[in-house]
């Protein structure tokens, strides 16, 4: 089970991308986030998994997304994840920097995705949490994502 926040800027223009220094997704931007730990709830989790990975304190709001991330060849994945993410807001002028599991941290606006390589199915969750975090929306986003091995 696992976490992560699309974490908006205080204008909320500008959501925080991290670039992961580990497989699965080495190379590739992603919200923070990560694992559960034994004990923790995901509220819980999703607080230490931003520190660990971005040095801010932020408070998860609602849920934006639930998705099972299947990678790796169907009949015997390497990885199976069941991620759950929220959005939360900066509250408070604070400095993101890189720490563990990730290269690079970087402020980006909805624009720029495309201009970067990117998880799967990361412009659906930004474009989803964006809605919620305006009150558009009030649903979770649900969704399977399915990163085969190409036979390059």
């Amino acid at each position: 089970m696992g976490v992560g926040a699309v974490i908006f800027d205080q204008q909320r223009e500008k959501i925080l991308l991290v670039k992961r220094g580990h497989p699965p997704a080495k190379g590739y931007w992603s919200i923070p986030g990560g694992l559960v730990e034994r004990g923790e709830t995901l509220r819980q989790a999703c607080q230490r998994e931003i520190v660990e990975e971005t040095g801010l304190q932020i408070e998860p709001r609602e849920q934006v997304a639930v998705l099972e991330r299947v990678i790796g060849a169907a009949s015997a994945p390497d990885y199976h994840f069941i991620i759950i993410d929220f959005w939360a807001q900066l509250g408070q002028q604070q400095t993101a920097c890189a720490g563990s599991d990730v290269v690079e941290v970087r402020w980006v606006g909805r624009d720029q995705l495309a201009a970067l390589q990117t998880t799967a199915g990361l412009g659906d969750v930004v474009a989803h949490a964006f809605d919620v975090a305006s009150g558009v929306r009030h649903d979770a986003l649900f969704a399977v994502l399915l990163d085969e091995p190409s036979s390059a």
